[in-house]
């Protein structure tokens, strides 16, 4: 993995916004990332709110500018965590996504292809 899937692979993790049950499903994760959103540096629900509504374009520009001021970032963060079912890791934001998750290991030791054995 390069670094970018590694931070995701573990904001996945440590998030808890799926769950796994085994060393099949850990695998299978590191083939399926694209199954989840993350966005570094949204630490909290106020980040996330203001995400959403100015750097993701909600915000209308036709909308005074003076309005924003009473715009309340953190509530709006909260609903969206909730309705994404997403969570905050310490890099960021994760949310599961709609991509298939496609299961490319069993969890049979026969079925682990050669370039990725262990010999000892």
């Amino acid at each position: 993995m390069n670094a970018q899937d590694l931070e995701k692979y573990t904001a996945v993790l440590n998030s808890a916004c799926d769950s796994f049950s085994g060393i099949a499903d850990l695998i299978n994760l590191s083939f399926n990332l694209d199954c989840y959103d993350y966005l570094p540096g949204i630490s909290d629900k106020y980040d996330l709110g203001y995400y959403y509504a100015i750097c993701a374009g909600m915000y209308s520009e036709n909308i005074p500018r003076d309005l924003i001021n009473y715009f309340d970032f953190e509530e709006f963060g909260r609903d969206i965590m909730i309705n994404e079912n997403g969570a905050f890791h310490d890099s960021g934001y994760i949310r599961r996504n709609e991509n298939n998750w496609v299961k490319i290991f069993d969890g049979a030791i026969e079925n682990i292809p050669i370039k990725y054995r262990l010999i000892c």
